[in-house]
Parts: C-alpha cells; sequence; structure tokens
C-alpha cells in the first residue's frame, strides 16, 4: 500500500531538475546586464 497522502509521488521531479540546470547555467554566466538601469543609447 504506497499510495496515499505520505509525500512527494514525483510528479515534479522534471521540473526540479529543469530549475536546477537553469539555476547552474545563471550562475555561471553571472550579472551581465544591470536590469534597473536603462539601456545607453549611444547618444
Amino acid at each position: 500500500m504506497g499510495a496515499g497522502h505520505g509525500g512527494a509521488s514525483g510528479r515534479y521531479d522534471a521540473l526540479h531538475d529543469l530549475a536546477f540546470d537553469y539555476a547552474f547555467v545563471l550562475t555561471q554566466l553571472g550579472p551581465r546586464v544591470a536590469i534597473d538601469e536603462p539601456a545607453k543609447s549611444g547618444q
């Protein structure tokens, strides 16, 4: 009797793995663009 409400059933394992991959890539890239500053237009 393994069914029930005892814990996660693995439904979100793929999303968890994808989120982990995105987090890794983003930490490796580091900050590239200042979000709170407007882009410089070269004028």
